[in-house]
């Protein structure tokens, strides 16, 4: 591993632990449906709003794809 990939690797992870920190929140409505919140921190949820657990993992794929491309781009040549 080269220093190139080891910073997309660390950028990576601290992109990912950014969004941990300040996930998406979305609150269900009497009908069935759901009503975005927002991003906020996770310890001081919007009020009666729990995590989007679906869009944050979306969003944690997206995240983890690029690094993946971004950490193969920058492999050292033989």
């Amino acid at each position: 591993m080269n220093d190139k990939q080891k910073s997309v690797a660390i950028l990576t992870g601290a992109v990912l632990f950014l969004m941990l920190l300040f996930p998406p929140f979305h609150r269900q409505l009497s009908s069935g449906n759901y009503l975005g919140q927002g991003y906020g921190f996770i310890l001081s949820p919007p009020n009666m709003s729990t995590i989007d657990v679906l869009s944050l993992m979306v969003q944690w794929l997206f995240v983890v794809s690029i690094g993946f491309i971004a950490f193969w781009l920058f492999k050292s040549k033989p």
